[in-house]
């Protein structure tokens, strides 16, 4: 379970990752690119910074593997 909440945290785009699933950095790339091919993300959404979405995902920024 993440340290931090983001419950009600507005992000535009809430990736779901296998973190077991390495490197993650490709897993999320793939979770992105599943979700703009799917229409989850829409023309125009303005993705969540690096520093939310490595909070979200509890991982650390510098986070490669």
């Amino acid at each position: 379970m993440p340290i931090n909440s983001f419950e009600n945290y507005p992000m535009s785009w809430r990736p779901s990752i296998d973190k077991t699933e390495k490197p993650i950095y490709k897993a999320l790339a793939r979770q992105l690119e599943q979700d703009i091919v799917n229409e989850v993300l829409l023309p125009g959404t303005k993705l969540p910074s690096q520093r939310d979405l490595a909070d979200y995902l509890d991982l650390n920024v510098s986070t490669r593997y």
